[in-house]
């Protein structure tokens, strides 16, 4: 079944005239919502009305009603204007004087939860759902005039009597979703085994049913079966309505996970069989039987009854019936209604907006008659007058001035918990670039333009609404979209508050295609229809979604989202790209990247690639399996140096990318590259599947949790296919990472938009491009500089297109920024240069069996990477080229250069650079570099506690330069823990030079989490000349058995004036209160001081003036100081004395 709950039978349709609403009217004026559960007539009273909030004298003739006709929503695409809330006539029953007083009321009809749709005049209609939720909603308010039920007037004779309807059993219950994908649920399990019954029944009252003509049953049945077929059989009583077989399953991942059948038959009735001496039609037991083996399982989706039926109440006090002709005629039609009281009323409810009343006459034999206009179609609804249910309060509507739907640029909808955080999102964006941002309630949106139903059609139509507007206008429309809320493909289960519906496609069975989609929103052209994947040619929106679960989640988002775009750390890191292929497949993964990066360089020069593909690294092989521990380093260390962009392909899920796990939670948890932070590009399975809350995605993780991690996710939701992948990946990075004619970046969103309109165009696999989806902000762009650096001189030399260098040479290198030609004068700031070694080409080393040696061409080792100042728009760098480089005539170097400050940056690329010959000159330096190495602050001590987050802090100075390129075989910058190759960490790409100088730096590494213990920390350091030197330091990782503080300490002691309190904690994160106090031996105070203090490492410094709390001074001698410290509740204290001179 279709998103549904088990319902009865005699659910009807009605026909609609067009005819649109305001969308906004509800951020206007009072509105109260109210709810009722299934279909029918129900009251509000005046009593209720008051209780609403409605006070004072109420003028009843203002009292307005506004709903939807639910029927008319449909994944079609709307022509025009879609339809919104519309007002809807009501039967006001106010005594006659005129005002709504508490024991007065007014009527109104709702719709059911289901239509019934004929594919064609000769077969039975098909139900669908037509609700998201559990309750249906109708809006109030106090206004104008508002619209009445009016009464039809019977003159004249009638032609033709009707006596029955085509009426309808309904047997449906929701219990599962096998996949959690898709639109269909599922009943109970049968079959043997535990949870399961091989025999269920449904009592059915058809009384009134006509016995001597055919009914149509209809079912939706489903299996999964292996090795033999699955069968069905169904019986009315013990009439027999149908048997059906499903074939069996293959098991395999790939293929559909049970086989699903509808059947449609017409039947004829046999009433001997069907009824047995003394049973009636009021209970009618429809049964159904499953015949498979132990291993199978079956379902009911629905089954459906259609027969000719008696008008009348049969044990109901409300039925609504269809009235259908093909040969209308401008005539009076009469219906009977059989067990009809003096009660009994009925609406003409053909045009659900305008009922109309009709006169019921009751008869003899408690039989009523009603004369209606005859016409091909007609819809009636029959209750009882004094057996009406009353509607009930479902909230408060309050007033929105900001509610505006054009001219935009930019629309927001959020689940309302985020409001908060859509509402500074919005405010940056319109500040940051001048965009016109709509921010919308989801629940606004689903009040205005489906009723109050939670249903992505409701989205989909807004967007449409907002688009036509701005053409009527001739405005411009929207560009982009952002979804706030993680999805929901259970729509009946949505939490509305922080949840948003999605898209779900019909297939559920099959887990290849079946797939949720945000493109749903997107698809705007009219009479589009996502689920006939291969007409559509076009998406019209850049769309994006923060699937946040939580308010935190979404404050931190938005957070990351402004310092990003605010370009707050900007660095050669936003040059970077770093692409992991998978090992599996025959090296598919790894030729399909280097494909991707080789179209890329035909079209750009502007970035770096770094790859990091498994079979160019050493597998360790174990009993389950291959690992790749230099992958996960390297990686981390790519994503802590700082990369614009992670690229992925090959297998994976929401838990980990590749078999080996190269990114799993446990690696996304180490990342510590706050500011730094990636967009992340998966062209793998199911690595985003965010309309699944019971899951918990590790790319969700490193996109909400914390400030570290990445800052948009570009992944599929479901399995998909690695060719089509490819594609998607291909021209994604082609549309993110090239730049116009004009040198301006396409957004996020318009990228993966274009990428999915070129794949549309291509004819390709639009089923496998829907599952892709951005998890961010479709309207970020990646940071491109304002200005360009042009190199003026090298070493008192102009400026050439081609440049010779000698290796072991020392260099001055000159330049200035301008734009458009025109110098930069007022630039103040820093600059970052690269010299990048020549590409070189390495072997995969053919890890899997079925996989073989491949030359990858990579450019990654770095020669000299350095800062220097910027001073009125000029700058000047000096360096040393390492010695015993090769000299070529082909293989360019290539120089980077990045130049920043606070609001501004410049850039350049040059790849005309070749080293020919090496310096002469004869240097008689013969020691390595000096090495001081301490971890988070100099004042660290070897042997102190370290505890996770900390960085490795390396000072290097040698007159020779320091040698980071990793162009000469183990002359590397190098860390090595505990004396183990596994903890044997490459440093080179964590250097950098102090600014303006050539012959020290400094190396910043995030340290990986260590065990609790002590560890010994080697680093090693060559200069260009090929000599080495080490330092060596030793920490310990406290483990939870430790207290909290120690080594409490005064530097110096003896005191005489200033000084420092020292000690350390072994939890970082959490901040502590410190109390400290100066005391002699009698216990007298002379000092004290409270403070709050967030760690930046385990040492914790306090400052003291030597002197008294009332600033006197301290008399020489021995003096005691204690420490109180409070950190999550828990306190403890430490003493310790010292000496005053």
């Amino acid at each position: 079944m279709k998103l549904g709950v088990l319902t009865f039978f005699l659910i009807g349709c009605c026909l609609t005239l067009p005819g649109w609403g305001q969308v906004g009217m509800l951020s206007k004026g009072n509105w109260v919502k109210i709810a009722v559960p299934n279909e029918g007539v129900y009251k509000l009273t005046g009593a209720q009305f008051k209780a609403m909030g409605f006070t004072g004298k109420v003028n009843a003739n203002q009292v307005q009603l506004y709903g939807m006709d639910l029927s008319i929503l449909s994944e079609k695409v709307p022509n025009n204007l879609p339809d919104s809330l519309t007002e809807i006539a009501i039967d006001m029953q106010d005594g006659g004087d005129g005002f709504l007083d508490d024991q007065d009321q007014f009527l109104f009809y709702a719709q059911g939860h289901y239509k019934w749709v004929k594919s064609n005049l000769n077969e039975a209609p098909i139900r669908q759902k037509i609700t998201s939720n559990d309750s249906l909603f109708f809006f109030i308010r106090i206004g104008t005039i508002g619209k009445r039920i009016t009464p039809f007037n019977t003159t004249g004779a009638s032609t033709k009597l009707v006596q029955t309807y085509p009426a309808k059993w309904l047997v449906e219950k929701d219990t599962i979703n096998i996949l959690s994908s898709g639109k269909i649920w599922l009943g109970d399990a049968m079959g043997i085994g535990v949870g399961k019954k091989t025999t269920m029944s449904f009592p059915l009252n058809m009384e009134g049913l006509q016995l001597n003509g055919p009914i149509v049953f209809q079912s939706q049945l489903a299996a999964s079966s292996y090795q033999v077929d699955a069968r069905f059989t169904i019986k009315l009583n013990d009439q027999l309505m149908t048997t059906a077989s499903l074939s069996t399953v293959s098991g395999n991942l790939f293929d559909d996970a049970y086989k699903i059948r509808f059947d449609s038959s017409t039947i004829g009735l046999d009433k001997n069989t069907l009824l047995k001496a003394g049973q009636s039609l009021t209970s009618v037991n429809l049964q159904v039987d499953f015949n498979a083996p132990a291993s199978s399982t079956g379902w009911v989706d629905y089954m459906a009854l259609h027969g000719q039926r008696n008008i009348g109440y049969w044990g109901n006090t409300g039925f609504g019936f269809d009235y259908q002709t093909s040969q209308s005629k401008a005539q009076l039609i009469e219906f009977e209604i059989q067990n009809a009281t003096t009660q009994t009323r009925v609406w003409d409810l053909s045009h659900y907006y305008q009922p109309i009343l009709l006169n019921a006459q009751l008869g003899p034999n408690a039989i009523a008659t009603f004369k209606a206009a005859d016409s091909a179609s007609k819809y009636f609804y029959v209750f009882e007058a004094n057996k009406i249910n009353s509607a009930q309060f479902s909230s408060f509507i309050p007033g929105d001035s900001s509610f505006t739907i054009s001219p935009l640029d930019y629309i927001i909808i959020t689940a309302p918990d985020y409001y908060p955080a859509a509402m500074t999102l919005k405010v940056f964006h319109e500040k940051q670039n001048g965009y016109k941002v709509g921010l919308f309630n989801a629940t606004q949106i689903y009040n205005e333009m489906a009723g109050g139903q939670s249903s992505p059609i409701a989205i989909r139509n807004f967007l449409k609404y907002i688009i036509e507007q701005s053409k009527l206008k001739n405005q411009s429309s929207p560009a982009y979209v952002l979804l706030m809320g993680m999805g929901n493909f259970n729509a009946q289960k949505i939490q509305l508050n922080k949840e948003l519906p999605v898209y779900t496609s019909e297939v559920s069975n099959a887990i290849l295609s079946s797939y949720s989609s945000d493109d749903f929103y997107a698809i705007q052209k009219s009479d589009k229809q996502i689920q006939f994947a291969q007409t559509i040619d076009s998406i019209g929106l850049a769309i994006g979604r923060i699937p946040a679960r939580t308010i935190a989640e979404a404050n931190k988002m938005v957070e990351k989202l402004i310092q990003y775009q605010s370009n707050k750390k900007m660095g050669l890191w936003q040059n970077q790209l770093t692409w992991v292929a998978d090992d599996a497949d025959y090296n598919l993964h790894l030729q399909d990247a280097e494909e991707i990066i080789d179209n890329l360089k035909n079209k750009t020069t502007n970035w770096n690639h770094r790859k990091l593909y498994l079979d160019l690294f050493k597998a360790n092989q174990t009993l389950t399996g291959n690992t790749y521990p230099d992958v996960n380093k390297a990686i981390q260390e790519s994503i802590q140096a700082g990369t614009l962009l992670l690229n992925y392909t090959g297998h994976g899920n929401y838990l980990r990318l590749t078999e080996e796990a190269v990114i799993s939670k446990s690696e996304i948890q180490s990342w510590n590259n706050a500011g730094k932070l990636p967009i992340m590009v998966t062209a793998s399975c199911d690595f985003a599947p965010y309309d699944q809350p019971a899951t918990a995605p590790i790319g969700f993780d490193a996109l909400m949790q914390n400030e570290k991690g990445i800052i948009a996710l570009v992944a599929a939701n479901r399995l998909v296919f690695a060719y089509s992948n490819k594609q998607i990946n291909d021209a994604f990075m082609q549309a993110l990472l090239v730049p116009n004619s004009k040198g301006i970046y396409s957004t996020i969103g318009q990228a993966l938009q274009a990428a999915k309109n070129y794949n549309f165009n291509q004819n390709g696999d639009r089923l496998n491009a829907f599952k892709f989806g951005l998890m961010g902000d479709p309207a970020m762009r990646i940071a491109q500089p304002k200005y360009q650096i042009n190199c003026t001189s090298l070493n008192q030399l102009p400026w050439s297109d081609t440049l010779y260098l000698k290796a072991g040479e020392k260099y001055t290198l000159k330049g200035n920024l301008s734009a458009k030609s025109q110098a930069i004068q007022n630039f103040n700031g820093l600059m970052d240069m690269v010299l990048w070694d020549a590409p070189s080409t390495k072997k995969t080393l053919a890890n899997q069996t079925n996989s073989q040696a491949v030359p990858i061409e990579t450019q990654e080792q770095a020669l000299f990477k350095g800062k220097a100042t910027v001073k009125n728009g000029q700058f000047e760098i000096s360096f040393i080229l390492p010695g015993a480089l090769p000299s070529s005539n082909s293989a360019a170097l290539k120089l980077q250069l990045y130049a920043y400050n606070d609001t501004a940056d410049a850039s350049m690329q040059f790849q005309s650079i070749f080293i020919q010959g090496e310096t002469t000159e004869n240097r008689l330096d013969t020691t390595g570099p000096s090495i001081y190495s301490y971890v988070n602050a100099p004042h660290f001590k070897s042997g102190d506690w370290v505890t996770a987050p900390a960085t490795l802090y390396v000072k290097l100075n040698d007159s020779s330069g320091i040698q980071s390129s990793g162009n000469q075989l183990g002359h590397d910058l190098k860390l090595i823990i505990d004396d183990t190759v596994v903890k044997n960490y490459i440093l080179n790409s964590f250097f950098s030079y102090d600014m303006n100088a050539y012959q020290s730096g400094i190396i910043e590494y995030p340290l990986p989490v260590l065990e609790a213990g002590k560890h010994r920390l080697i680093m090693k350091a060559w200069d260009l000349l090929g000599n080495v030197s080490k330092d060596t330091i030793w920490i310990e990782v406290p483990s939870e058995k430790n207290k909290n503080i120690r080594n409490l300490m005064v530097i110096p002691n003896p005191v005489q004036t200033n000084a420092k309190f020292s000690f350390e904690v072994n939890n970082t994160i959490d901040p502590i209160t410190v109390q400290l106090d100066v005391f002699d031996a009698s216990g007298s105070r002379y000092f004290s001081k409270n403070q709050k203090i967030q760690p930046r490492g385990n040492k914790i410094m306090v400052d003291w003036d030597g002197l008294s709390t009332n600033g006197g001074l301290l008399l020489p001698g021995k003096y005691y100081y204690r420490i109180i410290v409070t950190q999550n509740g828990l306190v403890e204290q430490l003493i310790n004395s010292l000496l005053k001179f």
